[in-house]
């Protein structure tokens, strides 16, 4: 444990020292490419015939798109670019947008035709980034912040979300009813809503960090997947809500004070995660109002440690809680359960809930090899390090 501490403290102080000799570069350019943005008028674009009204590079095409770039769009109109019912491509790029209610809106457009990136979408009353009956499009290394959602995706298939900032909205990334979705390696921080998925079946959810919001992802889906996503110092880590047959694998869920909580969830695979000192129970599986209790979910070579340690409602004391049916905690083909390090190392784990479930097979050995935890943890080094690697979002930070 000293060994993973100093680990920890030495990787920490490594980021600090080349922040110290990076930042001030960043800054420098930082400050040179704002300064080379152009004030604009909101673009409004509602069929192929209106991009003849503007001058972009490009000839709309998929090999080259309209390109709109390096535009300061801050306006008290409705919507700071609007592109609609249009087949032609084009790339939205390096825009500051500040606009009354949505930054950027993108609403049935032709498959694959939008690409939104690098932009920064601030103080936009309802939206940062919205697309609506638009598919396979891609957003991706944005910053969207101060709204009531940052990205928000409605009907909108295989979409591609991936390397995004949103803090401090209500909604972080919100996607309703559009199955398919990818959500990769965002860092959502200081939201109601990190992560939302309603309706949006067959969606996969890796790499993604949410830390201190009300929900860390939020699911009300089926079949999906979430891998190795961490969330931390939320309300819940992750909250899956009438939701069937999908995997967690690979998460880790720290300090929350739910790590994983199920609600009317069916068939679910639960598999090595990392569930650690979350203030009430590691996973809990429970119903939701006037809906059934989860059943039939398999949960095993996940690891548990130091949570509920205050007891649930001061009553209970397992690291894990069950008032379900036939939810299996144990590998039925290795006979290998979880990993407790509460556990005495005699007889079965006794599982928290109306269930009387017990693990039968917990492991002496932890099954997951952490030698120190993400800098994700740390509210400041995410800023930090996104502060390094984006530096928009270090302008946001200042100017906010």
């Amino acid at each position: 444990m000293m060994i993973k501490k100093k680990y920890l403290v030495g990787s920490l102080l490594g980021i600090v020292i080349i922040a110290a000799t990076i930042i001030p570069i960043i800054i420098h350019f930082g400050f040179k490419e704002r300064n080379v943005l152009v004030d604009h008028n909101p673009i409004l674009i509602e069929d192929d015939s209106d991009f003849d009204n503007y001058n972009f590079p490009g000839k709309g095409t998929q090999s080259n798109p309209y390109r709109i770039e390096y535009y300061n769009i801050t306006t008290e109109i409705e919507t700071g670019i609007l592109i609609k019912n249009t087949a032609k491509y084009f790339l939205i790029i390096d825009c500051l947008i500040n606009a009354e209610e949505t930054g950027i809106l993108i609403e049935n457009v032709a498959e694959g035709s939008a690409r939104i990136e690098k932009n920064i979408c601030l103080n936009n009353d309802d939206y940062g980034i919205a697309i609506y009956n638009s598919s396979e499009n891609i957003i991706h290394n944005n910053t969207c912040s101060f709204s009531w959602s940052g990205i928000y995706i409605e009907e909108s298939t295989y979409t591609t979300i991936s390397e995004n900032r949103c803090h401090n909205n209500i909604e972080g990334i919100s996607i309703s009813q559009s199955s398919n979705s990818t959500l990769n390696h965002n860092i959502c921080y200081n939201n109601t809503y990190s992560i939302s998925l309603t309706k949006s079946d067959y969606s996969i959810l890796s790499g993604n960090i949410c830390s201190k919001n009300l929900y860390g992802i939020l699911q009300y889906s089926n079949n999906t997947i979430l891998k190795n996503n961490t969330c931390n110092n939320n309300a819940y880590g992750i909250y899956m809500y009438v939701s069937s047959d999908s995997t967690l694998t690979n998460n880790i869920c720290f300090k929350n004070s739910y790590g994983i909580m199920m609600e009317t969830s069916f068939y679910c695979l639960i598999i090595n995660n990392l569930l650690q000192e979350n203030e009430r129970h590691g996973i809990f599986m429970g119903n939701a109002p006037m809906g059934d209790n989860s059943s039939n979910n398999i949960v095993h070579h996940n690891s548990f440690i130091s949570n509920n340690l205050d007891g649930f409602f001061e009553v209970s004391l397992s690291q894990a809680y069950d008032k379900g049916f036939n939810n299996i905690w144990f590998d039925e083909t290795t006979s290998e359960g979880n990993y407790y390090n509460d556990y005495s190392g005699i007889g079965n784990y006794s599982i928290d809930g109306k269930a009387n479930n017990t693990d039968p097979f917990p492991l002496s050995e932890n099954p997951l090899e952490y030698t120190s935890f993400p800098y994700c943890f740390f509210l400041d080094e995410i800023q930090l390090i996104s502060s390094i690697f984006y530096p928009e979002i270090l302008l946001t930070l200042l100017f906010k």
